[in-house]
């Protein structure tokens, strides 16, 4: 058994010696060779979001949906519809965005005083057919039910959108209006509507706080250190308003919440 044992030990020597001199030219650089280093990296993609509702100023409809080949109540992608749309050039290959007005956005802590439009967007058509009579278009891109008499608009936003988070140049404080949806308490994953804009100096993809004073109050007390509960990605902005990605917090806020642009504190010692 010993001399077994001795034999398998030299086999495996051999073959490791052999393998040492075959690929050993891996690791070994001549100091004529140029030899570069690259930092392994991860990289991260960018995530892609669904936006159902903006909010905006004023949103102005070119016509509607009157009709549809398919007899039925709710319509969806590929589906044939007919559209009016009074005084508009239109041609072959334009495309269109469907929409609801679900009316302004209560202004928090005022008595009725509304902000902005609330629209949610319920996908798009393109037109294959213009007739003397009426214009033909196919929904694409829906992600709820479309029904006749649902409006259409221009493209003013894409329902998929490729967050890539900045720092702001804007040095902004603003306010939490609502969430997009019909919710009380706002958190990750979720939608809110600001009222700050691009004439603000608000961008897409600029980085938000919400935030509280070290009190725990909604209601922010300029002496009380702040503290940050919540990050926002600004996915849609408007010329006043902005719609915003919350990405994560440490507890849901609500409408009337106060925000801040995400801007580097640079701080020297004395």
């Amino acid at each position: 058994m010993k001399w077994a044992k001795c034999i398998l030990a030299i086999f495996f020597a051999v073959l490791s010696l052999q393998l040492s001199l075959k690929f050993g030219h891996t690791f070994a650089v001549d100091s004529n060779d140029d030899f570069e280093v690259k930092k392994n990296s991860i990289v991260t993609q960018p995530p892609e979001i669904m936006l159902e509702n903006i909010i905006v100023e004023d949103m102005k409809s070119l016509g509607s949906i009157v009709g549809s080949y398919k007899k039925n109540r709710y319509l969806t992608n590929l589906d044939t519809v007919y559209l009016k749309m009074p005084n508009q050039n239109v041609s072959v290959g334009d495309r269109f965005m469907i929409y609801n007005d679900l009316g302004g956005v209560k202004v928090p802590g005022s008595f009725m005083k509304k902000t902005g439009k609330n629209i949610s967007i319920k996908g798009f058509l393109q037109v294959s057919e213009v007739t003397p009579n009426t214009i033909v278009a196919k929904i694409y891109d829906s992600n709820i039910d479309i029904n006749i008499g649902d409006l259409v608009a221009p493209i003013s936003a894409d329902i998929r959108v490729k967050l890539n988070p900045q720092e702001p140049t804007a040095n902004l404080t603003g306010m939490v209006l609502s969430a997009a949806k019909d919710v009380k308490f706002i958190g990750p994953y979720e939608f809110a509507f600001i009222n700050k804009g691009s004439a603000d100096g608000l961008k897409k993809n600029d980085r938000l706080f919400v935030y509280r004073t070290g009190d725990g109050n909604q209601k922010v007390t300029k002496e009380l250190p702040q503290v940050n509960i919540a990050e926002l990605i600004v996915a849609n902005v408007s010329a006043h308003h902005a719609t915003a990605y919350c990405t994560g917090s440490s507890e849901s806020f609500e409408e009337g919440s106060t925000f801040k642009t995400a801007k580097s504190e640079v701080r020297y010692l004395k």
